[in-house]
């Protein structure tokens, strides 16, 4: 079910680079091969596209995705 606008006010979205499942006290930092957008809830949502690779943790953009050697 959906949020009613002021149900949604004073909520923080999950930072870019982090996961938050129940709320932004418990965001764990994106895991290596993935990126997690500002409000990404899914740790598993952006996987790096075929072909390329995230070798770091925290990401925050398809563009931190790097070719495969």
């Amino acid at each position: 079910m959906a949020l009613a606008k002021s149900e949604m006010e004073g909520c923080e979205l999950c930072p870019a680079g982090m996961s938050c499942t129940e709320g932004v006290a418990d965001g764990a930092t994106c895991e290596i091969g993935y990126y997690c957008l500002e409000g990404t809830s899914d740790a598993h949502l952006y996987l790096a596209p075929p072909g390329t690779q995230i070798l770091t943790t925290g990401n925050d953009n398809i563009t931190d995705a790097v070719g495969c050697p």
